[in-house]
């Protein structure tokens, strides 16, 4: 008799734990605001690659890479600069952006959204290398690129 009395109990605990575990680990993820400095598709970057800058001369060196480059005063005392390329691509209607930046207890998530044409799709027959470059917040923590 009592070992039925106890079960319910036993699992009305085990059910409270893991739904208040799983409350705890949303609240600990937020998502960080990030303002758009450049989005385009002709940088010099023919390998993907991704780039985290905390000073104003790695910023210029990014942005040598970049066709057309613009210089940009940022303080970095505050911000801090995410960019993203994808590399070369064979011809035009490739994209890459950065969707959404979640900061977690332990790293900051960069998420990463690619496309490119469909078989039937009409683009420009010239090579082109997509790029996105934001500035947020400077978080002091590991920066972890996710594509998506």
């Amino acid at each position: 008799m009592k070992v039925k009395f106890l079960i319910p109990i036993f699992a009305i605990f085990l059910i409270s734990f893991l739904v208040s575990g799983c409350m705890q680990e949303e609240e600990a993820a937020k998502s960080v605001e990030f303002e758009t400095l450049s989005i385009g598709y002709n940088s010099n970057i023919v390998d993907p690659s991704h780039y985290v800058v905390k000073g104003q001369d790695r910023l210029e060196e990014v942005l040598d890479k970049i066709n057309g480059n613009k210089v940009m005063e940022i303080n970095f005392d505050k911000n801090m600069v995410v960019a993203v390329f994808q590399g070369q691509q064979p011809t035009g209607g490739f994209e890459i952006k950065i969707r959404e930046i979640i900061e977690t207890d332990d790293n900051l998530n960069v998420y990463i959204e690619e496309s490119k044409p469909g078989p039937s799709d009409i683009v420009t027959q010239a090579l082109s290398s997509p790029y996105h470059i934001v500035k947020l917040e400077k978080i002091e923590k590991e920066v972890e690129f996710i594509n998506e």
